[in-house]
């Protein structure tokens, strides 16, 4: 799932999902560093843009990894 909003010109992305996850999914450990991507594509734009990542690292509970996920 994934919720979006706009409050002062910054967007605010919130994704979540099971750590077990379903078919095909990469379970999710803690301890474990992943490699994720995002694209973001502007609907509304002239032409067709987009921006994307390149090997961001995900971890739960790292404070080294780009994006540190925390319980809350």
């Amino acid at each position: 799932a994934a919720e979006a909003s706009l409050s002062g010109g910054l967007w605010t992305v919130v994704f979540s999902r099971p750590l077990v996850g379903g078919v095909g999914d990469v379970p999710l450990e803690a301890g474990k560093t992943y490699t994720v991507g995002f694209a973001i594509h502007d609907d509304y734009a002239a032409a067709r843009f987009h921006h994307v990542t390149l090997n961001t690292s995900f971890a739960l509970d790292d404070p080294a990894a780009t994006i540190n996920v925390s319980a809350q």
